[in-house]
């Protein structure tokens, strides 16, 4: 009852006109505001995309630097490794140049050794040479006038 009494009101009219009215205002004005929000959101996810972007290139340039860098460490470590190996070439050969030397200088000492003794053999033997020469010549002489 009381709705029908108040349906016939005319303030009752007038709401039940407007209020769809109010809606319809109210849905654009969410909707604008929807709009804004969107147009906000947009803007954030296309700055958040140039910074994702952006850290995706420098991530590849990290990645790329650091392919690099470990390329030269295998680089370097092979490097050193075959420096090592000729290292560890030129001390065995240095130790065996150096008993090949110290034989050298035995072999020298030995050699001068003999040296020395050929020399003063050659001299007693000239010597003996030179005296052989003069009995030669005593004897030749001798036999000279012998004759």
């Amino acid at each position: 009852r009381k709705w029908l009494q108040l349906r016939e009101w005319e303030w009752w009219k007038l709401y039940t006109k407007v209020k769809p009215l109010l809606m319809g205002f109210r849905t654009e004005e969410e909707l604008r505001a929807k709009e804004a929000e969107m147009a906000e959101l947009v803007v954030k996810f296309e700055q958040e995309e140039n910074m994702r972007k952006n850290f995706e290139r420098k991530c590849t340039a990290m990645v790329q630097q650091r392919s690099d860098m470990l390329h030269q460490i295998q680089a370097l470590h092979d490097l050193q490794e075959d420096q090592e190996e000729r290292y560890a070439v030129l001390i065995k050969s240095k130790a065996s140049l150096q008993l090949e030397n110290e034989e050298i200088k035995e072999s020298l000492s030995d050699l001068t050794i003999t040296n020395e003794h050929l020399t003063q053999e050659r001299k007693k033997l000239d010597e003996e040479n030179d005296e052989l020469k003069k009995d030669v010549q005593e004897m030749e002489t001798k036999l000279a006038r012998m004759e």
